[in-house]
């Protein structure tokens, strides 16, 4: 969902929202990490996965310009650990948002609010085709897909 524009300047508005900029190929989040900060991309692109076993990986969701991770304001909201591995796959500039300042704006917030259910509206589509896709779908039309 991208970021509506009023929300963008609120955010830029704000002293204790820091701008940030990660190198690619950094692990940014590991499973089991306690989730600092909230963070929203502004250009480049996070990679959240899972690991097997045997090596292989599942991507979970992509974290594109103007996304932030579901699975991270969830471990913030519900004052869990973070159960995957998330990874810049290109340079990132973004915005870093405090938990406290998460769940305030999510009980006071509006724009907030819109921005926050949007995105997990959009990430719970893209897993029910993920599972879809793992479940119904020949390797080769998953292959196609990626």
């Amino acid at each position: 969902m991208p970021i509506n524009p009023e929300l963008l300047a609120f955010l830029h508005g704000q002293d204790f929202v820091q701008t940030i900029s990660v190198p690619a190929d950094v692990m940014v989040c590991q499973s089991g990490d306690v989730c600092e900060n909230l963070v929203i991309v502004l250009e480049g692109q996070v990679r959240v996965y899972r690991p097997a076993v045997n090596g292989k990986s599942l991507t979970l969701y992509n974290i594109n310009e103007n996304e932030s991770c579901i699975l991270t304001a969830s471990c913030i909201l519900n004052q869990t650990l973070f159960p995957a591995l998330a990874v810049t796959t290109t340079d990132v500039k973004a915005l870093s948002v405090p938990p406290d300042k998460v769940v305030d704006w999510l009980e006071h917030e509006p724009m907030w609010q819109k921005y926050m259910f949007g995105l997990l509206s959009q990430r719970m589509v893209n897993l029910i085709e993920l599972v879809d896709a793992v479940a119904f779908e020949s390797l080769d039309v998953r292959l196609k897909l990626g």
